[in-house]
């Protein structure tokens, strides 16, 4: 069951996850799911995107049903897109400022943040927060002495001040650095993290506790969506959500049976990925394809846990070749 009220009375809605409709009169204009739909309508109410206009009228009217799940809500939003037919989800593209990390695997500079994956760099992601993967490699950089390469010219001032151990002049152990680091999720170097914070706190060192939790949860974050990348192009499963029968292919929702109706969402053919996108996915794919790793790391976790050594086993292979 859908509730209803106006767009403009944005703090009336809820909190909550779920999926809504954004409707002029009686046409849809935007269908989507999220986590939170309250915040959800005020990033589409205040951001600076080119098609964003015609969703902030005030006379627009928000239907928003709640899920129990990120993927319940995906599936709704899915299924409403087909059935209601609204006229701006292929201009409203909220993926845009996601980015992805590009990585070179023998030389510095090493890292490079990018739109799109088409150049010759092994790439990951996309990430939805540019700022926020930055801060994770100056704090990497900073706890590991991991290069950052910030600048063009190399050596960098960085390795003037000590801030880096010369990756750039002696690259041979470059490659697995960043499969211990940044290609393999490091649980634990987390642990290690954590009890070094407890550690702190126990000396009344509360302001350098505070900084190494706040670069541990930037940490966590990173290797969270590694994890998930690692092995959403392998998730395929059947199963019933609510009295839903979803077929997942790919690490995509390929069909579902909805109140009796078999919807077809997407043929069972797969994107082509070059060798260097390994761990990278259309940013169009990325919510979806999270929303369907979180439910299986939900119900299925020992087969998430199979799928991301699959992916690391594959990866490294992989880059083994590539270097020799």
């Amino acid at each position: 069951m859908r509730s209803t009220m106006k767009i403009a009375d944005i703090d009336r809605i809820p909190e909550i996850t779920g999926s809504y409709i954004i409707k002029s009169g009686d046409q849809a204009l935007y269908i989507d799911f999220s986590a939170n739909i309250r915040k959800s309508i005020a990033y589409l109410l205040n951001h600076d995107q080119t098609g964003l206009e015609e969703l902030r009228n005030s006379q627009n009217t928000l239907e928003w049903q709640a899920a129990k799940s990120l993927f319940e809500a995906m599936l709704q939003a899915k299924t409403a897109i087909l059935d209601e037919h609204p006229t701006l989800n292929q201009q409203v593209r909220l993926y845009a400022d996601y980015v992805y990390l590009g990585i070179d695997l023998r030389k510095a500079p090493v890292f490079k943040l990018e739109a799109f994956t088409t150049g010759n760099l092994f790439y990951l992601g996309p990430f939805r927060n540019r700022f926020e993967l930055m801060d994770t490699l100056y704090t990497m950089s900073e706890l590991e002495k991991t290069p950052v390469c910030d600048e063009a010219d190399q050596p960098c001032s960085r390795l003037k001040r000590k801030k880096c151990i010369a990756w750039c002049l002696h690259d041979e152990n470059l490659t697995e650095m960043l499969l211990q680091r940044f290609l393999t999720p490091n649980d634990d170097w987390l642990k290690e993290l954590r009890q070094k914070a407890e550690r702190l706190m126990d000396d009344l060192d509360f302001s350098e506790a505070d900084v190494l939790n706040k670069q541990t949860r930037l940490l966590e974050t990173y290797y969270d969506n590694l994890s998930f990348l690692l092995c959403t192009k392998q998730i395929e499963g059947e199963f019933t959500q609510g009295s839903s029968a979803c077929t997942v292919q790919h690490g995509l929702l390929q069909r579902a049976k909805v109140d009796g109706i078999e919807q077809i969402f997407r043929a069972s053919q797969p994107i082509q990925y070059r060798d260097n996108e390994l761990l990278a996915v259309d940013k169009t794919e990325y919510d979806e394809r999270r929303s369907i790793y979180l439910r299986f790391l939900q119900k299925e976790p020992d087969r998430i846990a199979q799928w991301i050594e699959r992916g690391i086993q594959t990866m490294k292979s992989m880059i083994q070749e590539d270097k020799s």
